[in-house]
């Protein structure tokens, strides 16, 4: 097996990849699936496609250089969120990094001024962007994907770069 079998892996992957996972599916030690994925990631930094770490794994995805290229072309299933829930997984995600606690509903409805946030949450649910916990809700692995981060703490950074700060 080569870096090459990795690639593989990723490029038919429906989802990030730990490489503990890819470790199994090659039979190849972690070290090396993390040594070969450090040079695919090198390998891929200017490219069309590159090699990203997200929610605790790895996966292939357009550099975002071209990302107004395939827009036409992208299925109407990565289509935008709605403002409900948009606002509903900001309040979540965001009282999570600060507090590393759950939200409660009371604090969704309070923080988005509204009477009745379930439409929000229920959305955000069936998205599998957030899930329920003992105390409230917590962002997922989906959300992370779906913002292309690793973890919560990458959030605030990107949203710098996404705003110029």
């Amino acid at each position: 097996m080569d870096k090459h079998a990795v690639e593989s892996v990723l490029f038919v992957a429906k989802e990030p990849l730990t490489p503990e996972k890819i470790s199994k599916i090659l039979n190849e030690s972690e070290n090396t699936i993390n040594r070969w994925l450090f040079e695919l990631e090198k390998d891929y930094e200017q490219r069309g496609i590159r090699i990203r770490r997200v929610a605790g794994g790895f996966e292939m995805v357009t550099s975002e250089q071209y990302h107004e290229v395939i827009e036409p072309i992208v299925p109407k299933e990565y289509e935008f969120l709605s403002k409900p829930v948009l606002e509903t997984i900001t309040i979540i995600a965001t009282f999570e990094l600060e507090t590393s606690m759950a939200v409660r509903k009371s604090k969704i409805r309070r923080y988005r001024n509204v009477k009745n946030p379930d439409s929000g949450i229920e959305s955000a649910l069936s998205l599998g962007l957030i899930k329920e916990a003992e105390q409230g809700y917590l962002t997922t692995n989906k959300f992370l994907e779906f913002f292309g981060i690793n973890d919560l703490r990458e959030l605030e950074e990107k949203l710098k770069q996404e705003v110029n700060l």
